[in-house]
């Protein structure tokens, strides 16, 4: 028979404290792993609600109006055109000017619907309408001949008769273009009529005459 072993007090203590020490370290180690799957779960929780609102940013600008930004920039537009005048910007809308020198802002959107009609585009091209920024002419892509303003058209009576013909010529096209011959020949007669056009030699009044068939003189003006 096998001898009955005894154990001291000292001995089961000090079994009693290992068991304790084995199962407080399991404990530990079984918090410790919940605490790092709580932590990974946290962090995958983060990147799915960051990722949710890059994505709703993403589709919120790409449902945004694309205009919105080109809708904020405006341009000035000029009109050398006598009397009150409608220009289209499609078949409902237009755009309306008051008269010579009146203006309206416009947006690029509004700018670009305008000129995709090529006799509105015209317009621009030969100065009967005209940006008052620079850069829009590049912007547009409108090669202005020359712009048909105040500033112009008396500079044209301080030429020699020999460029006053020749702007003349290449401000109309060589009087194919109506608006132009139009705008030149009213504009003048009322600048002419309000005491702006002084001294002005013989020469170059019967060569106007020459060119388009009337004088200064004869033009009947009406309202603006």
């Amino acid at each position: 028979m096998e001898a009955n072993v005894k154990m001291t007090k000292a001995e089961i203590l000090e079994i009693t404290k290992e068991k304790e020490a084995s199962q407080t370290q399991k404990i530990k180690e079984q918090a410790k792993e919940i605490k790092e799957q709580a932590k990974l779960q946290s962090d995958l929780t983060e990147q799915m609600e960051a990722m949710q609102k890059m994505l709703i940013g993403m589709q919120a600008n790409q449902n945004a109006p694309a205009t919105t930004k080109n809708e904020e920039t405006t341009y000035t537009v000029m009109s050398n055109l006598s009397g009150k005048n409608s220009i289209s910007l499609d078949r409902e809308s237009t755009i309306d000017f008051d008269g010579h020198g009146s203006s309206e802002e416009l947006t690029i959107g509004e700018v670009k619907a305008m000129i995709k009609f090529s006799r509105n585009k015209k317009l621009f091209v030969n100065g009967i309408l005209y940006f008052e920024e620079e850069e829009a002419y590049d912007k547009f892509k409108v090669k202005v001949k020359r712009i048909l303003n105040d500033e112009f058209l008396l500079g044209l009576f301080d030429m020699e008769k020999a460029e006053f013909l020749s702007e003349l010529k290449t401000a109309t096209q060589n009087k194919q273009v109506g608006a132009a011959v139009h705008t030149i020949i009213f504009r003048l007669a009322y600048l002419y009529k309000d005491g702006q056009i002084k001294n002005v030699s013989k020469d170059l009044m019967d060569a106007f005459k020459d060119f388009f068939g009337v004088s200064l003189f004869d033009v009947q003006l009406y309202e603006e």
